[in-house]
């Protein structure tokens, strides 16, 4: 019964969010020149999107050749910019949080005496590491995007919903926030 327990507690411990950090994106534009490719997506803040090649940014403005036009974008139209390409790490943690919540779950089934908390340990991080492979394979697959830089959100606009389980002795729930 602690076995079950232990499970249900690391499964909600693995699916609440991490607590809020300084997000690295937000920098003034023209700090991403250096940084960004010469390919880029250009989000704009009415929800469009433009991608081409870079060619100049300032804290103004950015510039990017589309359909070989260069196209002026005002730094107060622009919600966010991405470049090709992402980390293959959020895949593998995915991957890895699959396979451990997974050898927990099949240590606290198993039935035998000899399988004790040390055994259940040693399988989920097995698990953790396969599954974890398994997932950064995946992300490799799927061309993904970077993004280098964010409006904050009184410039750009933007939404954000989220969404956290609350698990105690009496209550189960889902906390849903929306920032604006």
């Amino acid at each position: 019964m602690i076995g079950r327990r232990l499970v249900v507690v690391v499964l909600a411990a693995l699916a609440m969010p991490v607590g809020a950090r300084a997000d690295d994106t937000a920098r003034p534009l023209a700090s991403i020149s250096s940084l960004v490719k010469p390919s880029v997506y250009v989000h704009l803040r009415n929800g469009g999107e433009m991608a081409g090649a870079l060619l100049r940014v300032t804290d103004d403005e950015i510039v990017v050749v589309v359909n070989a036009a260069e196209t002026r974008i005002p730094a107060a139209n622009v919600s966010m910019v991405e470049v090709p390409g992402d980390s293959l790490k959020n895949g593998f943690f995915i991957g890895a949080g699959i396979g451990f919540g997974l050898g927990l779950l099949a240590g606290a089934s198993a039935n035998d005496d000899d399988f004790g908390a040390g055994s259940i340990a040693a399988v989920s991080l097995v698990e953790a590491g396969v599954f974890g492979l398994i997932g950064a394979a995946i992300d490799a697959l799927i061309d993904g995007r970077t993004v280098v830089y964010r409006a904050s959100a009184g410039q750009s606009g933007a939404r954000r919903l989220s969404l956290a389980p609350i698990m105690t002795a009496r209550t189960k729930a889902l906390l849903l926030r929306l920032h604006f």
